[in-house]
């Protein structure tokens, strides 16, 4: 689905919802870079204080807000790796105790540390309630209660084509699925 303007998606999970141990995926085709402005893939629709947990672009990198504030400058580890628009990328977000680990494509991208935390409100797909909206796409949305592994992240990369969620080898671990069916899964 496009998003255009105050366009969003509300998913229904969170309202003080511990996050920690858990594992949120997509595939995400963004279509602008809008710089310092930000673009948000998922997010809480209400940030509280040091309730931040969104997948991002900001200027023209992936990115994660988590558990801070204010924008991030620099990951704990790793480095924020340039966008391809215009063409789908699977981003993975994996959150420890402690670290927050983004695969990009299956591969570990950067860290982030943070102090476990409950989100807000309901987590949002597309935008931060009419701010912060996505210019693209966002597709195959999971959340999984428990931390992914590496080789359980490249299976759900699966080498670059779309894996029905419900037949990763972690489904009973799967707390939330939401398909756009731009992908084409079956």
């Amino acid at each position: 689905m496009p998003v255009v303007s105050n366009d969003r998606v509300d998913l229904a999970w969170g309202n003080t919802e511990a996050v920690k141990n858990d594992s949120f995926a997509c595939w995400v085709f963004p279509m602008e870079n809008t710089g310092t402005t930000g673009q948000m893939m998922f997010t809480p629709g209400n940030l509280g204080a040091n309730q931040r947990m969104y997948g991002s672009i900001y200027n023209g990198n992936w990115d994660l807000g988590v558990g801070a504030t204010g924008w991030a400058s620099s990951p704990s580890s790793g480095s924020l790796p340039s966008v391809t628009f215009n063409a789908w990328t699977h981003y993975c977000l994996v959150m420890d105790d402690e670290t927050a680990r983004v695969y990009i494509n299956g591969s570990q991208a950067f860290t982030r540390t943070y102090t476990a935390f409950s989100l807000a409100a309901d987590l949002d797909l597309g935008a931060y309630g009419s701010s912060y909206e996505f210019k693209g796409i966002v597709d195959e949305f999971t959340i999984w209660n428990t931390v992914l592994s590496p080789a359980k992240v490249t299976e759900l990369y699966n080498s670059g084509l779309t894996l029905n969620a419900i037949e990763h080898s972690e489904t009973s671990n799967l707390i939330g699925y939401w398909r756009n069916n731009v992908l084409t899964s079956d």
